[in-house]
């Protein structure tokens, strides 16, 4: 994969809200990824902040679109159609991407296996400067607290089989594990109704896909992002 690979175009999508602190280690970990510079976009929807967040945003390169209403799920969909990638991957500002080959390792099994709709991680494994909530869910891949993991379909039980740098999956509705968060083929995207909403959610775009008959994804355990979100309840 290192040599002589033509590389698609990615685009990374973030979202901010008065994160300028956020900003600052979230966007720094996509701008150094050992990616080629001229096939990386990255897209930040922001949902009115005044606190630096947009002019960190610019001055690390990243096209900046403002939505005043400051919803979410409009973002999600306001993003997704300014963005011309191949491949998106949609991250908040406080993900941080932990590896600086993330994207090769994401795109790789796409780019092996055109039947597969999206790639996707884990949470970053827990990590003693992280707050004692967010180490504690980290021990389960997606950050799912007990309870929930305990009625959730587990990762595992969506495997078919295991490549040598990750696992292809099969999901099937009501088998659905709680990981939303994707790498998704733009082409095959644009092919569920996911494409013609006004606002996006993250888990019904993996529905969306597998109603639209997309139902193969690829688990990229090693890739992981660190999400230290959960600082108290």
């Amino acid at each position: 994969m290192k040599d002589k690979v033509v590389w698609p175009k990615v685009s990374i999508i973030i979202l901010t809200l008065n994160g300028v602190e956020r900003i600052k280690k979230s966007l720094p970990a996509v701008v150094k990824q050992d990616y080629p510079k001229n096939r990386l976009e990255i897209i930040i929807v922001d949902g009115g902040s005044t606190d630096g967040t947009i002019d960190v945003a610019k001055k690390l390169g990243a096209k900046v679109y403002i939505n005043p209403k400051s919803d979410v799920y409009r973002s999600w969909a306001i993003a997704l159609h300014k963005m011309t990638g191949d491949f998106t991957y949609m991250i908040d500002d406080d993900i941080v991407l932990r590896s600086k080959d993330f994207i090769k390792k994401m795109v790789k099994p796409l780019l092996e296996d055109k039947m597969l709709m999206a790639s996707f991680t884990r949470e970053g494994s827990p990590d003693p400067s992280q707050p004692w909530v967010t180490r504690f869910i980290s021990h389960h891949p997606a950050q799912c607290d007990p309870l929930y993991e305990f009625i959730a379909p587990s990762v595992e039980s969506t495997f078919i089989e295991k490549k040598k740098d990750y696992i292809l999956c099969k999901f099937v509705l009501g088998n659905v594990p709680p990981f939303g968060r994707m790498f998704y083929r733009v082409s095959y995207l644009k092919k569920t109704p996911n494409w013609k909403l006004k606002r996006v959610y993250d888990q019904d775009l993996v529905i969306k896909s597998i109603k639209s008959g997309y139902d193969l994804f690829s688990y990229v355990p090693n890739a992981l992002i660190d999400h230290n979100h959960a600082t108290s309840f």
